[in-house]
């Protein structure tokens, strides 16, 4: 029974220490991702912030296209096809 307790204990340090070394390598990844943006940032930072902007840009007409996308899909007659009031019935006689 002591043994058992002591193989317990051991494991909970084991466990403990593989928690430690797991954040330890997350930070480290984390700040190797980031250093390549903070030396663009250091370096030239007109080039930089020239570069931030067109990311940005890119980034927004992206999302005004997703938008509009899923605008011409509210608007469409999709929803309003027979086969998706079968549906809605069907869907609101299983709920009863």
């Amino acid at each position: 029974m002591n043994q058992f307790l002591t193989n317990i204990e051991k494991d909970m340090d084991t466990d403990l220490y593989d928690d430690m070394i797991a954040k330890t390598i997350r930070k480290i990844n984390e700040r190797r991702r980031r250093r390549p943006y903070f030396l663009g940032f250091s370096h030239s930072l007109l080039d930089f912030i020239n570069g931030l902007i067109a990311s940005q840009s890119r980034d927004h007409k992206l999302v005004v296209e997703q938008n509009s996308r899923n605008a011409k899909e509210r608007r469409s007659d999709f929803y309003s096809q027979a086969w998706w009031t079968n549906l809605k019935l069907i869907n609101t006689l299983e709920s009863i």
